[in-house]
């Protein structure tokens, strides 16, 4: 083999080990949210941040309105469901269950009560081979993809106080739509969002292989 030949491929396999990670999230970006650069927002308060470089690729909105800045401190300060806000929580501040950044977000209500909706988008292209997608948050907030509600299936436990959750979106693979993630009211908490090319077993299902191994577990323990 030429030293010309062996640097083409070796260029080659370095290019195609660079594009995977791409590949493998279609071309969503910044899912983890480690993508984050907090650069102050001009004439906001203290700690509110540029939303484009806090959450890059993500389009954040509140009541229907586009956010141009992430939320002061990351969560407020008050009972859950006062205030709707969307904010980038990092440390020394807060120590995310993975990485450095998580997101947290809430919905609220307006002086007569009524519901003020938070989501935060991003458009792309579903790998071709997906068939699920995968997050870390709290309470389970709603997913949408091109519109449509997703019912999610808690998978497992999480890191810290988080739980695993997953969608089954084996219709949309391969094709462009808008991933939304909307909480519902209170402060839920989203980070480590990832494509899958694992199915999303049934609740039946589930519930009966989580039954079987707690009867394992309890079984070894009376043997122990």
């Amino acid at each position: 083999m030429t030293a010309r030949l062996r640097n083409v491929l070796l260029i080659g396999i370095l290019l195609t080990v660079v594009a995977l990670p791409i590949l493998a999230q279609g071309t969503f970006q910044n899912l983890n949210f480690e993508s984050a650069v907090l650069v102050p927002a001009p004439g906001g308060p203290v700690g509110a941040w540029q939303f484009d470089q806090a959450f890059p690729g993500w389009t954040g909105y509140i009541g229907g309105q586009v956010q141009t800045t992430s939320f002061p401190g990351g969560v407020p300060i008050g009972p859950p469901g006062q205030t709707p806000f969307i904010g980038i929580l990092y440390p020394p501040l807060w120590n995310a269950p993975q990485g450095s950044y998580e997101l947290g977000f809430g919905a609220g209500l307006d002086v007569s009560g009524s519901f003020i909706p938070v989501a935060l988008g991003q458009n792309g292209q579903v790998p071709s081979g997906a068939k699920s997608l995968q997050f870390l948050a709290l309470y389970a907030p709603a997913v949408f993809l091109s519109g449509q509600q997703l019912p999610s299936v808690r998978l497992g436990s999480g890191p810290s106080t988080r739980s695993l959750f997953g969608v089954d979106i084996s219709n949309f693979a391969g094709q462009m739509a808008e991933l939304r993630f909307q909480p519902g009211l209170g402060i839920d908490y989203l980070d480590a969002i990832q494509f899958s090319d694992q199915q999303i077993p049934e609740p039946s299902t589930l519930g009966l292989f989580s039954l079987s191994a707690l009867l394992l577990a309890l079984r070894a323990r009376r043997r122990s």
